[in-house]
C-alpha cells in the first residue's frame, strides 16, 4: 500500500475506552472530510472492526516477552489519492496465525456475492465459539467493506508471537446516474 496522509494515527494500549475516544475523533475527522454517507459508513465499520479486534484478541503486550518492546498495537487511517486506508496491527500468539491467514486468504478469493452468502452464513450459525482465535464474523464483516483484497503480513517476533497487521482500502462511492 503507498504510505497515506494521516487522518488517524495511534500506537499503544487500546481499551474499550481508548476505543470510544479513537471512533469519536474518526467520527469527526471524517465530517471534515466531506464525504457520502456510504463512504464514511464503510470506513467507520471497518474501524470498528479493526480496534474490536485488538480489545478483543491482541495478546496482552506487557506479558508476551516481546511486547512495548517494538510491537505495541497500532492504528491508522489515512487518505490518499485512490481512497482511504485503514490499517490496525496487534500481537498474537503464534499458533493462531495460520488460522487467521487461511480465513483472510479464503475470504480475498471470493466475489462480493460470496462474501455476502458467507456473512449470512456465519449470522445464522452464530459466528462465535469458545476456542475461537478472532477472524470469524469481523474479517467477514471487513471482506464486506471493500471490494479490494484485505492485506495482511503476520511477523512472527518469537517462537510464541507474531504481529499481525490489517490493511484495507476503502474508496469513495460513486455517485449513482439515473
Amino acid at each position: 500500500m503507498s504510505r497515506p496522509a494521516n487522518i488517524i494515527n495511534y500506537q499503544g494500549h487500546i481499551d474499550v475506552e481508548q476505543m470510544d475516544h479513537l471512533l469519536m475523533a474518526l467520527q469527526s475527522k471524517l465530517e471534515m472530510q466531506h464525504l457520502d454517507l456510504l463512504t464514511r459508513k464503510r470506513i467507520y465499520s471497518a474501524c470498528v472492526e479493526c480496534l474490536d479486534n485488538i480489545t478483543k484478541h491482541a495478546v496482552d503486550n506487557n506479558g508476551a516477552g516481546g511486547g512495548d518492546q517494538g510491537y505495541p498495537p497500532d492504528f491508522r487511517v489515512g487518505t490518499d489519492d485512490k481512497g482511504y486506508v485503514v490499517t490496525a496491527s496487534n500481537l498474537l500468539q503464534s499458533h493462531q496465525a495460520s488460522y487467521i491467514k487461511e480465513r483472510v486468504e479464503h475470504l480475498n478469493q471470493l466475489n462480493q456475492s460470496q462474501v455476502d452468502q458467507v456473512f449470512r452464513e456465519a449470522i445464522r450459525k452464530g459466528a462465535t465459539s469458545p476456542n475461537h482465535y478472532g477472524g470469524g464474523l469481523g474479517l467477514i464483516v471487513l471482506a464486506k467493506t471493500t471490494p479490494d483484497p484485505i492485506e495482511y503480513e503476520i511477523k512472527p517476533v518469537s517462537r510464541d508471537y507474531s504481529y499481525f497487521t490489517i490493511g484495507l482500502r476503502i474508496t469513495r462511492a460513486r455517485a449513482s446516474t439515473g
